[in-house]
């Protein structure tokens, strides 16, 4: 006897094909109320507090899938799988970034504060855009309508700001300021305030301030008993 070729569907099959079909019809539906009969885009998708987690640690400098796990307290999976959405949806630019220590590398900055008229700011801003010293650009509103921050050599501020100045001039800008950073007193490029972390380094910071003190009280008052 020739036996059938035919799979064999068992009751349970049929019933989770068809639980699974009306999930993905719900979900359809859901997403459609929520987007008023528009089909749901990347951009319409609110992040949790678990993408804001790792965005924040990323922004670190973490690299790893299991570090970033650890520190989120889920598992790797998803992380890449947050990760993979957060970068289809923009979110993320690129993944590995290296976090360096521009002070020890002597760079120095130069921060660009100016006004520009509506008429030339497209032009402003895309002459900004393609030059490779301007690292940091804003459209603004108060005092000043456009401000960049500029890295340079230490020794090659002047030329910056010369050759910064005279191209802002060119393209019509008026009210230049600006400013020269010497001392790297924080650099902290997350997203997001962890105020939990805030309070521990602060906590830390009053703590080391305290001991400071109190060392240096007890150095006085040896110096002060020897005498």
């Amino acid at each position: 006897m020739k036996q059938s070729t035919i799979p064999h569907v068992g009751f349970m099959d049929i019933i989770y094909t068809d639980v699974v079909t009306l999930m993905q019809q719900l979900r359809f539906i859901y997403s459609m109320r929520l987007t008023n009969g528009k089909p749901l885009k990347a951009e319409d998708r609110t992040i949790d507090d678990l993408d804001k987690r790792i965005l924040q640690q990323m922004s670190k400098g973490i690299s790893s899938y299991e570090e970033l796990a650890k520190d989120c307290n889920v598992t790797r999976s998803t992380v890449y799988r947050r990760v993979t959405e957060l970068e289809k949806e923009g979110y993320i630019r690129r993944v590995t970034r290296t976090v360096v220590d521009y002070e020890k590398l002597d760079v120095r900055t130069i921060c660009f504060a100016c006004k520009v008229s509506e008429a030339n700011q497209k032009r402003t801003f895309a002459t900004l855009k393609a030059n490779k010293r301007v690292k940091l650009l804003w459209r603004t509103f108060g005092d000043h309508n456009v401000i960049f921050i500029v890295f340079c050599s230490r020794g090659e501020e002047g030329t910056a700001i010369a050759d910064l100045r005279s191209t802002l001039e060119k393209c019509g800008a008026n009210e230049i300021n600006m400013s020269v950073g010497f001392v790297w007193e924080k650099m902290d490029f997350t997203p997001f305030v962890d105020e939990e972390q805030d309070a521990k380094q602060l906590q830390l910071y009053y703590s080391d301030g305290e001991h400071l003190v109190n060392r240096q009280r007890r150095k006085k008052s040896s110096t002060s008993l020897n005498e």
